[in-house]
């Protein structure tokens, strides 16, 4: 693992572990999830399974994340979750994605023993892609080895948040402590062992403006392609229960982003780029045990219902099949909600992004850390802007 760190917001961190408090951790019947669905012509399935989560989040990291948390898990009882999830699988996909709440390779989250007791348990399943989510900063050479030699029998990615490649953007906006040095070393690492590197990057990021959030986004495929990963994801931001992104929602101070932008992002990087970019979370994305558990979006990216089916249909189209002419179909569709998405990219903002996001901080701070404690803190804050 690194020994090199990068220092979270330390506001939005105190922010953060405010909202998060109270949240109930994860049910204790509830021990993994499963999704399957079409993806590149074949099928595709997900499994997460329970762990005590993710250690950033604890650290009240990530504005976006609703992570499970959950009382210690014994490497055995981690193990059986996943021999009981790949169990309930009717076929066997091609792409197999298993995964933690936070990282398979951070041993605080999932111990040795765990990561290998899965990995042997995968070796032995059908699918011959398999693909796991990691933070890039335990990232090494001895765990990719491992991995390698486990799984020799499949061909192997690791899929890294990044979110954003804007470093002020990731601190502040999405309080995300990551040097992009960091990501850059774990893709070298990577492609030294011939596993692939998915890149995650978010769509929607709290405070920026519709045209900010579309640059941005933009730019971080492009720089993270330049690292040598092998695809990006595209995610757009749902807004989920116990986060920043929920609050800032039901104080009228932040939307999902419109499936426009991300439409728009698609054609900015155009058809030649694309053909390493995937998207997902364009459509609602829990299932029924996630609405069981409280994990159900409170708003997720859309457009309005009269366009709304045509366009999910075409994303799906460049989802599945990696058609650009899907894209191109979008680009060409007119609907009064697309006339209104495009008025909010043209719209002037009337302070640059340090100015307003202050302007949020200070509401943020007198809301949820008290006025007492913020005039006491905000000098400080502001001038780290």
């Amino acid at each position: 693992m690194s020994t090199v760190a990068a220092v979270a917001n330390p506001f939005l961190s105190k922010v953060n572990a405010a909202l998060r408090r109270g949240r109930p951790p994860t049910p204790e019947t509830l021990n993994y999830t499963v999704w399957s669905g079409p993806g590149e012509e074949h099928l595709y399935a997900a499994v997460w399974f329970r762990t005590r989560g993710c250690r950033f989040d604890y650290r009240g990291q990530c504005t976006m994340c609703d992570y499970w948390v959950s009382t210690p898990t014994s490497a055995d009882q981690m193990v059986q979750s996943c021999r009981e999830a790949l169990a309930t699988l009717t076929s066997v996909p091609a792409t197999l994605v298993v995964s933690p709440s936070g990282s398979m390779f951070d041993e605080w989250e999932v111990p040795a023993e765990a990561r290998r007791g899965i990995f042997a348990l995968v070796r032995e399943f059908g699918c011959t892609h398999f693909v796991c989510e990691t933070r890039p900063e335990v990232v090494d050479e001895l765990l990719l080895r491992e991995y390698t030699q486990i799984l020799d029998n499949k061909v192997l990615s690791i899929e890294m948040g990044l979110e954003s490649a804007t470093p002020w953007v990731l601190r502040n906006c999405i309080n995300k402590a990551m040097l992009m040095s960091e990501f850059t070393r774990a893709v070298q690492i990577a492609s030294a062992h011939d596993i692939k590197t998915l890149a995650n990057v978010q769509l929607g990021a709290a405070f920026l403006s519709t045209e900010e959030a579309i640059s941005d986004t933009v730019s971080t495929v492009r720089w993270a392609l330049a690292q040598g990963v092998s695809n990006c994801i595209v995610f757009p931001a749902h807004v989920k229960p116990w986060t920043l992104l929920h609050w800032l929602w039901q104080h009228d101070l932040y939307s999902s982003p419109s499936l426009w932008s991300l439409v728009e992002v698609l054609q900015r990087l155009g058809p030649d780029t694309c053909r390493q970019v995937f998207i997902s979370w364009y459509r609602p994305q829990y299932g029924v045990r996630h609405d069981q558990h409280g994990k159900k979006s409170s708003q997720y990216p859309s457009t309005c219902l009269r366009c709304r089916d045509r366009v999910i249909g075409l994303l799906d189209r460049y989802r599945d099949y990696e058609d650009y002419a899907a894209v191109e179909s979008l680009i060409g569709m007119e609907c009064s909600c697309k006339e209104e998405w495009r008025a909010t990219i043209e719209a002037a903002q009337e302070q640059p992004l340090d100015r307003r996001v202050a302007s949020f901080y200070d509401i943020l701070g007198n809301a949820i850390l008290g006025s007492p404690r913020w005039q006491r803190e905000r000098e400080r804050v502001l001038q780290e802007l």
